[in-house]
């Protein structure tokens, strides 16, 4: 506090003035980078550096805030930026926005993907096969990942060759694919034919005597058995 006094005559007189603290301001402060902060996620931190005038005195610490938080921002989303100042000598404490900062949801990639870089051949069997598609283990906020054969859903079963690929749904800090990602071929081969395919009739070993009808052999598919090519039943003399 100031005191100032002042001389009436033989009466002395006295008051007092109070100096408060000021505001700061945002001119202040120095922002690196300048506005607008906008950034595609890339599992990195983003944000912006704030630094008091140090001519100033008085002044106190100042801490950037997002959303209210300190913490740097990673994935995407709109963050309202913030000094926060501390109370100082000749400062009061006070909070300024001091704009947005956005992070843009990153397209899609084979980058992101974990995914055989060589797709090894299969034989048929009966059974459906797949490729094994997810998300890169650093990677967060990858949408569903959805893998196609020829550009369908369904795994292939036949032997045949099938182009593969994956669909992505929108995520958290990816967008959805456009189109779908190329991964590889596979490649299912045809199987070599062998007689636990076939339904034998009657069941061999069989023996006839001598004028007795001989009953024709008869070979089909077994049960369940599918794309068995023509079967012939040829016989032998002894």
């Amino acid at each position: 506090a100031v005191q100032i006094f002042a001389e009436s005559g033989d009466v002395s007189t006295s008051n007092v003035v109070r100096l408060v603290k000021a505001e700061p301001t945002e001119a202040m402060l120095t922002v690196t980078p300048t506005a607008p902060w906008e950034f595609s996620y890339d599992t990195q931190e983003h944000g912006v550096e704030v630094a008091k005038d140090a001519s100033i005195e008085g002044l106190g610490d100042v801490t950037v805030l997002y959303n209210g938080k300190e913490t740097l921002p990673v994935n995407a989303g709109t963050y309202t930026v913030a000094a926060s100042f501390a109370e100082g000598d000749n400062y009061v404490g006070k909070v300024i926005e001091l704009g947005t900062l956005t992070i843009t949801k990153a397209e899609p990639g084979l980058i992101h993907l974990d995914y055989p870089e060589t797709i090894e051949a299969v034989t048929y069997n009966g059974d459906a096969h797949t490729v094994l598609v997810t998300a890169n283990s650093t990677v967060i906020g990858l949408g569903d990942i959805t893998v196609l054969y020829n550009g369908t859903e369904v795994p292939p079963v036949d032997a045949g060759t099938y182009q593969v690929s994956v669909s992505i749904k929108e995520g958290e800090n990816f967008n959805a694919t456009v189109d779908a990602i190329p991964i590889g071929t596979l490649t299912v081969n045809k199987a070599e034919p062998t007689l636990a395919l076939l339904t034998v009739t009657p069941t061999l070993p069989v023996s006839y005597e001598y004028g007795q009808i001989i009953e024709e052999i008869q070979a089909t598919p077994a049960e369940g058995v599918i794309g068995l090519g023509a079967i012939t039943v040829k016989y032998n003399e002894s």
